[in-house]
């Protein structure tokens, strides 16, 4: 069993499954290199997200662990609700806002209504 210190995956593959190589140098003024290649991708869940350097992705990885850790409640994350954003939306995305975004608050009938409890309490002595 192997877990990442955060829900983060950084990923060197792109949208068609074909390997990327190291990002090349910032563009220099006349080059081809578009902006979009010098982005640093990781998934969460299965949604990628983009971001302009690799240093910016670590802190948002690490920041979005300790907000999910620091939860006192019940809920989940649903990467999943992040779908329907503008791909520029998901560029440098901060971790507070991917916080609110995909957060599920847990179904009531999990707080809420009767709940039945069976408590059976043996005593018994040595030679019982």
């Amino acid at each position: 069993l192997y877990t990442l210190p955060t829900p983060c995956l950084a990923t060197t593959i792109d949208d068609d499954g074909v390997p990327e190589g190291p990002p090349p140098p910032p563009a220099v003024e006349g080059s081809n290199v578009t902006a979009k290649e010098h982005l640093f991708a990781v998934y969460i869940g299965n949604t990628k997200l983009h971001f302009t350097s690799k240093r910016r992705a670590q802190h948002f990885c690490h920041k979005v662990a300790k907000e999910i850790a620091e939860d006192p409640g019940d809920n989940e994350w649903d990467a999943d609700k992040l779908k329907h954003l503008a791909p520029h939306r998901k560029t440098d995305m901060n971790a507070t806002t991917f916080v609110q975004l995909t957060r599920k608050d847990p179904p009531e009938a999990w707080t809420t209504g009767t709940k039945r409890v069976l408590v059976i309490v043996m005593d018994w002595m040595s030679g019982d």
